[in-house]
């Protein structure tokens, strides 16, 4: 789906919430530290006119960011790995994770979630925007809601930062408040839920007996 003004927030908050960037004006300047972005991500809407790049990698690397993608298809840069299976070669090395409209997408879901976690350093964000349940019809093998979120975050013992839905036309805008909006009785929504997790403990990822039951 690509990025826009509203993910662009989460990794600014995240960023800042952990000593990784400072806020000056309306811009964010950024400590150097390693990124670990799920999916190769393009930039939409006004937030590319504003930032002048059109892939998120060109972005942030321009900024000083260590930057990593892992994308299936390895398209701009990204390394090409199934996000599916266990990347323990690269556990533990990672100041933020993103995952950017990515996991719907991978058949094994369990194992991209263990890498999320497995990835990002203990006290550090892990950042997710992926589409919600009854929105997006046939675009992905998984949809999300609320309530899967708060779940996993109670199992894994994240601290939630933001949580939030958000139709897929409020993204550009960048100035919308933060707010839950009941968006089932729309035709065919476009419905992102967006989250800004931190972890706060440094244990084992949950079984895929207890993420399946999460799911339910």
């Amino acid at each position: 789906m690509g990025l826009r003004f509203k993910d662009f927030e989460l990794v600014n908050f995240g960023a800042a919430f952990v000593g990784l960037a400072n806020k000056g004006g309306d811009s964010y300047e950024y400590e150097p530290f390693k990124m670990a972005e799920f999916g190769s991500q393009n930039i939409k809407g006004p937030l590319k006119e504003k930032i002048g790049f059109t892939v998120s990698k060109d972005y942030f690397e321009s900024v000083g960011v260590d930057h990593t993608s892992f994308d299936i298809t390895g398209k701009q840069g990204s390394l090409a790995v199934d996000l599916g299976t266990e990347l323990k070669e690269y556990w533990g090395q990672y100041d933020m994770v993103t995952n950017f409209y990515t996991s719907e997408h991978v058949k094994d879901e369990y194992s991209c979630f263990k890498n999320m976690h497995n990835f990002c350093k203990l006290n550090h964000p892990i950042i997710c925007a992926v589409p919600r349940k009854n929105s997006w019809p046939g675009h992905c093998y998984h949809y999300y809601d609320i309530t899967f979120f708060e779940k996993l975050s109670l199992a894994c013992n994240y601290n939630i930062l933001i949580l939030r839905e958000m139709k897929r036309e409020d993204l550009p805008g960048g100035g919308s408040e933060l707010r839950l909006i009941d968006y089932n009785n729309m035709p065919h929504p476009r419905v992102n839920i967006q989250c800004l997790l931190i972890k706060t403990d440094d244990n084992d990822f949950i079984t895929r007996e207890e993420f399946s039951e999460l799911r339910k």
